[in-house]
């Protein structure tokens, strides 16, 4: 791993930590933030919905004034009647004279124990004198009061206290109120408007613990924050989110973050990953076409350098004897011919590259073809040494294909066969018939391809980084022009090679009667 790499694999992980890491700090604390505002809007809307229900209770309680406004109107047996009938939670009425200080029952339901009922009333008045004087003194600056306080014998009984309006007399009237058919009969309409099915209110007996009213009672959960009905002391109301709690909402935001910052977290460690290996793959491909250049110049360098030296050799007349000159001129042509070559593959992959390069189908005997190929480079061959042994099937069928396209994969074949063969220099050339397909192969005895390169050799600018071939130049175009030639005429090109013991890399054609130029 370069330094290059290294420094954008550190840089990419920063890229990555930091921007999870800060949105993992913001989103807790954020979570923190959050839960403390949905317990202050919870607290808020608890409030607004209890102010509304107490305003609401006390309308109710000053309307039953309005209508019992003095002990005439109260003594009104027409009045009284219909007034129990419009108020069923109503289950006692009382005076008291303060002056005389006189109790007088005005109604008891009749399942009422009087005898029960008129010592709690006295032990009331007795116990919140204080409270009866202020009811007075509310009075007198034109303010109308009512004071609620709890039943010493019942805790679902309420007492309601307010002063008579009558300025001869000083008379406090007393309304005695089952609390929960208060909450169920008189409340219940105005919490089911404002509970609206999104809410679930709950009322509670804050003595015994029993829910006296639900909208929704069959709801999971408990409230909390619980608030005191300002008329009905011993009672308390609770609200919660319906089918959810304060709690579920708060974990369920928790989720919701952990997954986003997961996913975040994954998203950026993929995109690393893909620039990494983009990064990589551009590296790597840079440092290809640079050992390319450096390639291309020793195969350019060597023909030139031959060639400048044998005609500054034969231009200063240094050579005496025909022959010899005879000698130089054709190593001249050689080295001509094979710089062509270097150029000519070259300018070859730029067209391929390109989508630019054009092919000319028509027959094609390959026999033929290989033939003219094997009498072209069979004085070469010798020369450097190689026994070659051409085997051809005799009567095979012509293939529509381009004539040079298919002569460059078979002498890109051969040219590898020569570079990569060291001590054994042997050489098969083979053409045949296999099924549906036409080949010809090229075998030699070389050093061999391992299993892991095989699967790159056909890479454009791939050079096996063997040290067996270390010192052996080449433009690494060879096999990816070969395998670009048979992909274009509907083939493919096959290898079979094991380290040490050569390859034998074999073009196949599918056999056609005819094909289109394009």
């Amino acid at each position: 791993m370069n330094k290059q790499y290294k420094q954008a694999l550190i840089i990419l992980s920063l890229l990555v930590s930091v921007p999870v890491i800060v949105f993992a700090v913001y989103e807790y604390s954020s979570i923190t933030r959050e839960e403390k505002l949905v317990a202050e809007v919870y607290e808020t809307q608890l409030n607004s919905i209890l102010f509304s229900i107490n305003l609401y209770s006390e309308d109710i309680i000053s309307s039953w004034q309005l209508k019992l406004s003095s002990k005439s109107a109260v003594s009104d047996k027409k009045i009284l009647t219909e007034f129990i009938n419009e108020n069923p939670s109503i289950k006692f009425l009382y005076s008291y004279d303060t002056e005389n200080n006189k109790t007088t029952i005005l109604y008891n339901e009749k399942e009422r124990n009087v005898e029960e009922t008129e010592p709690s009333i006295n032990s009331i008045l007795k116990n919140n004198s204080s409270k009866i004087d202020k009811l007075f003194a509310y009075l007198k600056s034109g303010y109308r009061k009512a004071e609620p306080i709890t039943d010493t014998l019942s805790s679902e009984i309420t007492h309601i206290l307010y002063a008579s309006t009558d300025e001869k007399e000083k008379i406090i009237f007393g309304i005695g109120i089952d609390s929960k058919e208060f909450i169920n009969k008189a409340l219940k309409p105005r919490l089911q408007v404002i509970a609206q099915e999104k809410l679930v209110i709950s009322i509670f007996n804050k003595r015994t613990g029993e829910k006296v009213y639900s909208n929704f009672p069959g709801e999971k959960g408990e409230a909390r924050n619980d608030k005191m009905l300002w008329l009905l002391p011993g009672y308390e109301m609770a609200i919660k989110p319906l089918n959810t709690t304060i709690e579920d909402i708060a974990n369920k935001r928790k989720q919701e973050n952990l997954i986003i910052t997961g996913v975040l977290a994954l998203l950026l460690s993929a995109g690393a990953i893909f620039l990494l290996r983009n990064i990589r793959k551009e590296m790597k491909l840079s440092e290809i076409k640079s050992e390319f250049v450096s390639n291309v110049s020793h195969e350019l360098r060597t023909p030139l350098a031959l060639i400048n030296m044998f005609a500054e050799t034969l231009s200063m007349g240094r050579v005496k004897t025909e022959e010899k000159k005879q000698e130089y001129y054709e190593i001249i042509g050689r080295e001509t011919e094979r710089l062509s070559a270097i150029v000519n593959k070259i300018l070859n992959f730029s067209q391929m590259e390109s989508g630019k390069r054009k092919y000319k189908f028509e027959e094609v005997d390959m026999n033929e073809l290989v033939e003219k190929i094997y009498d072209s480079y069979k004085f070469h061959l010798k020369n450097k040494g190689f026994e070659v042994e051409f085997e051809k099937e005799e009567n095979l069928p012509s293939i529509q294909a381009d004539h040079g396209a298919i002569s460059e994969a078979v002498i890109n074949l051969l040219d590898n066969g020569i570079k990569y063969s060291k001590d054994k220099k042997e050489l098969s050339i083979r053409t045949g018939k296999d099924g549906k397909y036409l080949f010809v192969s090229v075998a030699d005895k070389g050093i061999g391809i391992s299993t892991e390169d095989k699967k790159k050799i056909f890479e454009k600018f791939f050079r096996v980084s063997s040290d067996n071939v270390h010192n052996t130049k080449g433009t690494g175009l060879g096999l990816s022009i070969v395998k670009e030639i048979a992909a274009a005429h509907d083939g493919v090109v096959e290898v079979e090679s094991s380290p040490g013991k050569g390859s034998t890399f074999t073009l196949k054609f599918m056999i056609k009667e005819t094909k289109q130029n394009v």
